[in-house]
């Protein structure tokens, strides 16, 4: 999953895929203004439904401490707590 700020995320995506073939399995957000940290977590929640996560999921952000980080840092807290208490 790639999060930036602005509509980078989309665009490294795509390049990537020029140079080197359509990617599976693999998607992005963009941070566009007028967003803030809860938008950007139900962006990520709702992408993260259409990506097989069976084996766990990396976040490629832009800026460490930024809202796309802090988001993505919020699911991952967030999945890790549901797991250990439904264990």
């Amino acid at each position: 999953m790639i999060g930036t700020h602005g509509v980078a995320a989309e665009q490294l995506l795509r390049t990537t895929e020029m140079l080197i073939g359509e990617q599976e399995n693999v998607s992005f957000i963009d941070f566009i203004p007028g967003e803030n940290a809860d938008t950007l977590f139900d962006k990520y929640t709702q992408k993260l439904t259409d990506l097989d996560t069976s084996k766990g999921v990396l976040f490629l952000v832009d800026t460490w401490g930024g809202s796309p980080f802090n988001a993505a840092s919020r699911i991952v807290n967030e999945i890790v707590i549901m797991t250990l208490s439904q264990a």
